[in-house]
Parts: C-alpha cells; sequence; structure tokens
C-alpha cells in the first residue's frame, strides 16, 4: 500500500457496532509536546487503543479503535485550534485528511494540513485515528499536533507513537482459537508447568531441543501454545505423541500415559489444530522472524559515526588516551581500524579496563577480606600477622595481601585477553595471578625481581597451604595469635580452578550452614553461563507449597524447578567451607551442624563424604562430577563446553564495551512498552548471538572485543527511520554512553594531563578517589 499517490479509509474495513464491545483501552503512548519555535510548552499527547486483544498483539484481523488525547497546557485552554496527525508507513509521511484518508505529505510545515479544524481546547479533547482494521501488516507511526489560532507555532509530539499490526493467521471459522483455549484450560498447567517444564526451558535439561516452554507468567500459555505449535508443524504430532509417552529415545522417559488426562488433552489440541489451516493461530511462534531478519530491521537505516570518532572513544576506553596519528592514519578502512583495535588490546592501560570491568560484573572488590589470615592454613602469613599485631604495627603485609586478592580475579582474565590464550581458561586455569606480595606470603611459584612493584602479576601456583597436622604450635597467644611451625608437608597440587575458586570471587558470594554453596551456584550461572536461576521460576508465595518439612529442594515441585539446576553445581563447591578454604578441616569443607545435629537428630554423615546425602549430587545440567579433589576444575570443563558459555562471555562484556545495561526479557505482554522492549531484546540477542560466533571460532576474546567495537552498538550515530524507534530507546541504542568515574578520570588524564586526586602509593599501587566514588 505504501506504493499508492493517496490512502484512503479503504485500508480499514470499518467495524460493526459491537465489534468492540469486550475490548480494552491501553495506551500505547504518553508525550509530552515541543513546540516547532523552540519555545517552552507543557501540553500532553496519549494515544490508546482499544481492542480484543493486547496492544501489541494487534494483527490484519483485529477490530481496533485508535484515539488521540490532547491535554492542551492551561494557556490553551478554552482557545481555538487545529489538529494535524502524520503518519509513517513504509518510510513514508501521510497526513490524515478531514475524511478519513491519508495523503502523501513532503515534511514541509506549510503543506500540513488538519483532520480536524475550528476545535474548541478544553481540558481533554478526545479524536478517532482510526475504526476498524488494518488490512495491511507493518509498523505505523504516529505523530500529532495542534495549532491554536493567533499563533505562529504548533506544538506537536517529538517521538512517535507505534502501532504494530502483525500478519493475521487466525481462520473465519475460529478453530484456531478453540485450540488455544483448550491448551490454556487443560494442558499449560496440568502438563506443560507441572511437567515438561523441568527440562524444556531455558537451562534446563533439554535446553537443547527446539521444544522450549516458559514458565509461568502472564504470557506463557500464549507463547507456550505457540511453541507447540510451531514444534507439531516442525516435528509431525505422531513423534511428538510418541516422545510424550516415552518412546523415540525421550531422555525423560514416560511423562503421560496414553489413557492419562494430560495425554488426552494434547490429542484433543492437535485435533483443534489439525481442523485449521496451516495448523497455527498466533505469530507468537518461535519461527515467526528470524534472527537476521529482526537483527537486520533493527538496525535498518542505521548511520555509523565516522571511523576517526569510533577509534577515539574506542582508545580513550581501552588506553585511557587520544588515539596517536599513525592509528588514526591507519584507521582508514574497516580492516585498518580493526588491526588498530585489536592494537590497543594490550599494556597497562588495557589490563586496568580489563581488570575494572570484571569488578564490575563480579564485584570482588567488595568481598572484605578474602583470605582469613588468622587461621594457620597459610602459616607463613598467619605468622606475620601474629607478630603485626603484637608488635601493633596496623598490618601493612594484612593489607596488601587482601587488597591485591580482590583483584587477581581482574589480573587472571586480563592475562587470558592479553596474551590471546583460550577464553576459557578463565575458569580452567590451574594458576592464580600473583604480585610480589601474594607470592611471597602464599608461597608462589612465579619469579619476581626486587624491582618489581605490587602491580605487577604473573601466574602462579599456591605452595605454602598447610592442613593442622603439618604445623605445630611455637608460642601460644590468645586471639588466634599464636604462631607455628612447619614439621610436614604443604598441600601438593593445590586445585586451583580460575575465576571459579578466586578468594575474591567465593568471599564474595559466601556459603552458609544452609545455603550451602547455593550463592557460588547462583552466580556461576549467572555470569558463565548466562542464566538467572532466581528469574527462572515464580516463587510460590501460597501456605500449601511452602508447608512441605520432607526436604523440599529434594522433593517439592515448587522448589526443585529451580533446585534441580542449582544445587548441583554448588555440590562442585563442595570442598570449598565457609571460611573460603580447600576442606579447611582437612577432611571435607561440610558444617558443623550437618555432622552434628544440635536438635539430637541423627546425622546423615559418614566417614569420607564429602558432600550432604541429603542434596544433588554434584554435576552440571545431565552430567555428574565423580571427581573428589578438583571439582570445580570439572565443573569449568563442563561449563566451557556449553555453548551457553560464549553467549554469557558476549553479555558479560556487553556493559563494559558499551556503557549499557542488556535488556531482561520482558514477561508481562499488557506492560506499556512490552512491544518495542522485546524488540530490543530479541535485537541484542542477536546481536549477542554474532560475538559469540565471533569467540567460537579460536576462542580468542580479542575477535570478539573487536567485532564489537566494529558493530553498530558502539558506533550507531543515527537512525533515519523511526519504525524501531521505541526499540532503540529502550535498548538505549547508539554511540552515547555516560562515562564511569574511572573512564572519567582516564579521559581528564588524557586530555587535560592532569590526573585529579590519583597518586601512586610507594608500594606502587595507584590510588586515585575514582576508586571511592
Amino acid at each position: 500500500m505504501y506504493q499508492l499517490v493517496r490512502l484512503t479509509i479503504a485500508i480499514l474495513a470499518l467495524a460493526p457496532a459491537s465489534a468492540l464491545a469486550a475490548s480494552t483501552t491501553s495506551p500505547i503512548a504518553t508525550i509530552n509536546s515541543a513546540s516547532t519555535d523552540g519555545t517552552a510548552s507543557n501540553s500532553v499527547f496519549q494515544v490508546s487503543v482499544t481492542a480484543s486483544t493486547p496492544s501489541n498483539a494487534l494483527s490484519t484481523a483485529t477490530e481496533l479503535d485508535l484515539t488521540l488525547q490532547l491535554a492542551p497546557q492551561e494557556s490553551h485552554r478554552g482557545a481555538t485550534a487545529d489538529i494535524y496527525t502524520v503518519i509513517v508507513a513504509g518510510g513514508q509521511f501521510f497526513t490524515l485528511d478531514p475524511d478519513g484518508g491519508y495523503s502523501p505529505w513532503n515534511g514541509a510545515l506549510e503543506t500540513l494540513t488538519p483532520f480536524a479544524t475550528a476545535q474548541i481546547l478544553s481540558t481533554t479533547n478526545n479524536y478517532t485515528l482510526i475504526d476498524g482494521k488494518m488490512t495491511e501488516a507493518g509498523n505505523y507511526l504516529y505523530f500529532a499536533a495542534y495549532s491554536v489560532a493567533n499563533e505562529t507555532r504548533l506544538l506537536f509530539t517529538p517521538n512517535p507513537a507505534q502501532l504494530v499490526i502483525k500478519e493475521s493467521t487466525a481462520l473465519p471459522d475460529d478453530s484456531g482459537s478453540q485450540a488455544a483455549q483448550t491448551f490454556e484450560a487443560d494442558v499449560e498447567t496440568a502438563v506443560i508447568q507441572e511437567k515438561c517444564i523441568f527440562c524444556h526451558v531455558e537451562g534446563g535439561l533439554a535446553r537443547n531441543s527446539t521444544l522450549q516452554f516458559q514458565r509461568t507468567n502472564t504470557a506463557s500459555a500464549l507463547n507456550n501454545f505457540g511453541a507447540l505449535s510451531t514444534y507439531l508443524k516442525e516435528k509431525g504430532e505422531a513423534f511428538f505423541l510418541a516422545k510424550i509417552a516415552g518412546g523415540e529415545g525421550h531422555a525423560g522417559g514416560v511423562q503421560l500415559t496414553e489413557s492419562s488426562d494430560g495425554y488426552l488433552a494434547i490429542q484433543r489440541v492437535i485435533a483443534e489444530l489439525a481442523d485449521a489451516e496451516n495448523q497455527t493461530l498466533y505469530a507468537f511462534s518461535q519461527t515467526s522472524d528470524g534472527v537476521s531478519s529482526r537483527q537486520a530491521s533493527f538496525l535498518t537505516e542505521v548511520t555509523l559515526e565516522p571511523r576517526e570518532a569510533s577509534l577515539r572513544r574506542a582508545a580513550l576506553l581501552l588506553q585511557g588516551r587520544l588515539p596517536t596519528e599513525a592509528e588514526r592514519n591507519a584507521a582508514d578502512s574497516d580492516t585498518g581500524l580493526r588491526e588498530v583495535l585489536r592494537s590497543l588490546m594490550q599494556g597497562t592501560p588495557f589490563r586496568e579496563f580489563v581488570v575494572t570491568s570484571v569488578n564490575d560484573r563480579l564485584l570482588t572488590k567488595g568481598s572484605g577480606n578474602p583470605l582469613n589470615s588468622a587461621y594457620n592454613h597459610f602459616v607463613k602469613l598467619h605468622n606475620e600477622k601474629a607478630r603485626s599485631n603484637l608488635a601493633g604495627d596496623n598490618g601493612l603485609v594484612e593489607n596488601e595481601v587482601q587488597t591485591a586478592l580482590r583483584r587477581t580475579a581482574g589480573e587472571l582474565v586480563a592475562y587470558v585477553i592479553e596474551n590471546e590464550l583460550p577464553y576459557s581458561e578463565i575458569l580452567t586455569a590451574n594458576y592464580m595471578m600473583m604480585n610480589p606480595v601474594l607470592n611471597t606470603w602464599l608461597e608462589g611459584t612465579a619469579s619476581f625481581s626486587a624491582t618489581d612493584d605490587a602491580q605487577l602479576f604473573k601466574p602462579s601456583t599456591i605452595q605454602g597451604y598447610y592442613y593442622g597436622s603439618a604445623l605445630e604450635e611455637v608460642e601460644f597467644r590468645e586471639n588466634s595469635n599464636s604462631t607455628f611451625r612447619v614439621i610436614g608437608e604443604s598441600v601438593q597440587n593445590f586445585p586451583h580452578a580460575g575465576l571459579l575458586n578466586d578468594f575474591g570471587f567465593i568471599s564474595r558470594y559466601p556459603t552458609t550452614a544452609t545455603n550451602r554453596n547455593r550463592a557460588r551456584a547462583r552466580w556461576t550461572f549467572y555470569h558463565f553461563l548466562g542464566i538467572d536461576i532466581e528469574k527462572s521460576s515464580q516463587r510460590p508465595t501460597d501456605e500449601a507449597s511452602l508447608s512441605d518439612r520432607n526436604n523440599p529442594t529434594m522433593n517439592n515441585p515448587n522448589c526443585t524447578v529451580c533446585h534441580s539446576l542449582l544445587d548441583p553445581v554448588a555440590g562442585a563447591f563442595q570442598n570449598w567451607d565457609e571460611n573460603n578454604f580447600y576442606r579447611g578441616n582437612e577432611r571435607d569443607g561440610l558444617d558443623g551442624f550437618y555432622k552434628h545435629p544440635q536438635d539430637g537428630t541423627k546425622s546423615l554423615y559418614q566417614n569420607g563424604d564429602l558432600w550432604y546425602r541429603d542434596m544433588r549430587e554434584p554435576g552440571l545440567f545431565d552430567k555428574k562430577i565423580t571427581e573428589r579433589d578438583n571439582t570445580l576444575l570439572a565443573l569449568a570443563e563442563l561449563i566451557v563446553d556449553e555453548p551457553l558459555f560464549k553467549t554469557a562471555s558476549a553479555s558479560f562484556w556487553w556493559s563494559p564495551v558499551f556503557g549499557k545495561p542488556l535488556l531482561d526479557k520482558p514477561a508481562v505482554e499488557a506492560d506499556n512498552g512490552y512491544a518495542a522492549k522485546l524488540a530490543g531484546y530479541r535485537a541484542q540477542q542477536d546481536a549477542i548471538g554474532g560475538f559469540a560466533e565471533s569467540l567460537a571460532t579460536n576462542m580468542n576474546a580479542k575477535d570478539m572485543l573487536v567485532e564489537m567495537f566494529m558493530s553498530p552498538w558502539f558506533s550507531g550515530e543515527s537512525v533515519a527511520s523511526y519504525t524501531f524507534d521505541s526499540a532503540h530507546f529502550e535498548s538505549k541504542f547508539g554511540s552515547e554512553q555516560l562515562l564511569t568515574p574511572e573512564q572519567l578520570a582516564r579521559k581528564t588524564r588524557a586530555l587535560t594531563g592532569v590526573a585529579w586526586r590519583t597518586n601512586k602509593q610507594p608500594n606502587g599501587t595507584v590510588y586515585s578517589q575514582y576508586d571511592e566514588l
């Protein structure tokens, strides 16, 4: 329809008077006015849609009523005004005419015509823009304006209201709708949420299946019906029915017998779908829009900033300086810019960027004292602490050790990236990063010269970790101030496992007798697999669901839906106790309340146990961990083999590179702006998928980071189309970003030469008050 010289009301099929009787009205945009001459204004425009479906599920079959409500500023009330509406469709502008038709508009104010004239403005003024059906699918952008007599300016909406019309796949006989109703009434709760959701969900055991459902939310029935419809078209009804009955190699075994109510209900849904042409109802099917088309649509008519501008911002971010003339000259093409960007990923400033970025995600700087030196496991450090306490010299060594331990996680990631090691080594590294201080007091294996300062970190392994049986008390003092000497061997092959048992990480996410490493597992899922366990299911609040005391995390379906994933990973942390020590009591990491219940009940503990007998065995998804000593390294190897590790890695670096957070997937369709948030979320996930592919090629993080800096998400400057304007706004798309205090400090130093409130301490540590903001 976009090629027509004049759009008329013929694109609308007028609705009968009773068509909207059961409908609801939803505002789709509330916009404050701007004026054409730049003067202040405070009028408000609201565009609302009345329909029988949610405002983000409108289709060409939907009867709708689109209305404009104008609340003029107080000075215009009682004045005579003309009202205007401009629609953008297919990249072209049209104005609404008094007769309900649409005429092409060239964008000049002098040719803009009102659709309502000589209107006396009151507190609120209502106008109908559409009454009927839109016969063409697409994105329609509505701008509104008004002018009052004796004023030369227009008051208008600077941003449009977006109306998304999807292609209808509903059939005239509405048989598909009957299938959806049967699904929601008899299948969604009793089958999908009670059985299928345990595996066929993001992060579940069947995470690689093409059939993925959503946990209960306001849109789950609709989306799950679409997912099932798509799967049936892809695999066939017989295959699906065989699966749920335990056939076709179904890993979940028998879920529904052929005589069960659930099985019969699914058969009814299938029969009702079969009666409908194309076996579908909704445009929410997972195949309704492919990844590539979604991304292309979101980036349609996006103009990138000049390469020099992108290089300048990247240099400030990665090196804390402006690009050199040689770098600017080399970045005269996309190939040249890629090479220059890669060359910026080295040296001390780049390492600071990585360390700061890692801390912004893992928050290890807020971990208090990662290593409790009151215990004698690191006997050299413990004896120094005892001496310091006796001498009252403020524990300089202790402070230096704790400060360095808060930094080791970032230093490990920086070392892996800068040296172009496989990015998986951030988890599988059988070493940790130590500076001269840590290397001395933890008795590491790295070599440092006398001139190396505390800013230099090298790979090293712990050699000075002892159990009590290898130590002898030399001098007794109260309050853990006794000193010891070594009479045996230290722990051989201390079990390093990259970030997973970094002292800052496990201290930041501690364990307790009731937590049992679940916090560590929760954040492992979040940071390294991109799964937010706490958002994966709605927590039950009804008394019946919460009254179960028969080990609910193992037996209550309301709890096992999350704990079946969470607890095996918690088990992989089994050797690390609440004081962040490896088998601190020399035997295991189990808490004393489990071994010796205070209520007098018999303990489940047996000699030689490393994990709780009333929890699931260590593992990840459907894979078990049989290793007993370095269980975290075994977990790390399972994690990095997962495709989710690559996408989680891209997500990890999204905010550091783009300076903006990722959108969460919206769950409530009735929420205002749902369609824009969903479009933004999908576009971001598409981009993450692309970045993950660049990482997966060689597992080189620099490849991924270069692609991120080259993408429109970093360098997008302007957009010529309003089609995805709301989605761009929700995702904060574009090159503009707010600087963190550290980035602002580096930019200030690069531009002025002044390092504000920053100094280098005697031990080599650079201290900046920006770090305290």
